[in-house]
């Protein structure tokens, strides 16, 4: 149950990181409103993005 819990979080956190807050963002920017993003803390959001993404080959889950 474990390594699903941790799976499942990850994915949540890549979806909302990679596909919903840069959505977020560009709807802002399209109605011409300030960056939502500022109250975020900054560091949050840069560790975020410098996550090392490792190839699904490579991940332990693909090869047991």
């Amino acid at each position: 149950m474990g390594d699903y819990m941790h799976e499942y979080v990850k994915e949540l956190e890549e979806l909302i990181a990679n596909v919903l807050l840069p959505v977020y963002i560009e709807h802002y920017r399209l109605l011409g409103r300030p960056n939502p993003t500022k109250d975020i803390n900054q560091k949050l959001l840069q560790a975020m993005r410098k996550k090392k993404k490792v190839s699904a080959i490579l991940q332990k889950s693909s090869y047991g």
